[in-house]
């Protein structure tokens, strides 16, 4: 699990009774669907094994329906696969028509990791992706350049419990968790994406300064559904030493 998903105060462990009882539907489930074959194939019907040739045409036509009703179920199953294959072509049509709040078009992302014993501070390696992208802003061509944590719709990003200034949580482990990721000044722009309130982040906006964060619409529904978020502060937890402390003051949604 990536680090800070789940709050400091939550506490996970096995029950041991949901265990024996997973264990124990797991062998009777298998005795009893195991048992019935082993008793037909221990008590063979060896009358009707022996009978003469006359019973043969009932028994042809036995299979004969048995094969009818595999072809029928065949077609069937051929049937539901198309049907399904038909939905998920309509469904990825549709979403083509769909706006991700982000341009992607002309937009070129690489991978960088930096290897830690060259770049052991973090002041080095924030020097580093400075000088990257001013180097990469001044080619030909080049309108916005910007460093992120994660990409839009990637599905990797950091999990951090926090609460809201004002609206504790009665329980440290009933904290909200969100996604968060840790992005550039010139972050929006170069994506495209509009910053409906509130303003985008700066090259002031460093470490020694006031820590801000840009929340999107979905958080501002679910958490302020009534009230501006804009100058609202979140207690998230510390991540050097693991304990609670103020943490960003919001400044805007997407």
């Amino acid at each position: 699990m990536p680090p800070f998903t789940l709050p400091a105060g939550a506490q996970i462990t096995i029950d041991h009774r949901i265990l024996l009882f997973t264990l124990g539907i797991a062998l009777i489930t298998g005795t009893l669907f195991g048992s019935v074959p082993a008793w037909q194939a221990s008590n063979p019907n060896l009358n009707e094994s022996l009978k003469d040739g006359g019973r043969s045409s009932t028994v042809s036509f036995r299979r004969h329906r048995f094969r009818s009703l595999l072809v029928v179920s065949e077609v069937a199953l051929a049937l539901v696969l198309l049907v399904g294959a038909g939905l998920l072509v309509h469904s990825f049509l549709r979403m083509q028509q769909v706006n991700p709040g982000f341009q992607p078009r002309n937009v070129l992302t690489m991978h960088l990791a930096l290897p830690r014993p060259k770049y052991p501070a973090g002041a080095q390696v924030t020097a580093f992706y400075q000088q990257a992208l001013e180097k990469i802003a001044a080619l030909p061509g080049v309108k916005q350049a910007a460093v992120s944590s994660a990409l839009p719709l990637q599905g990797w990003e950091f999990g951090m419990p926090f609460s809201i200034e004002g609206h504790p949580p009665q329980n440290a482990s009933e904290r909200s968790g969100a996604h968060f990721q840790m992005i550039g000044p010139h972050y929006f722009r170069a994506l495209g994406i509009p910053v409906i309130k509130g303003r985008s982040l700066t090259d002031q906006d460093i470490a020694a300064t006031t820590p801000v964060a840009i929340i999107n619409e979905t958080m501002v529904r679910r958490f302020f559904p009534k009230e501006n978020p804009i100058g609202k502060r979140l207690l998230v937890e510390a991540l050097i030493s693991g304990k609670p402390e103020l943490g960003p003051q919001l400044r805007g949604k997407l």
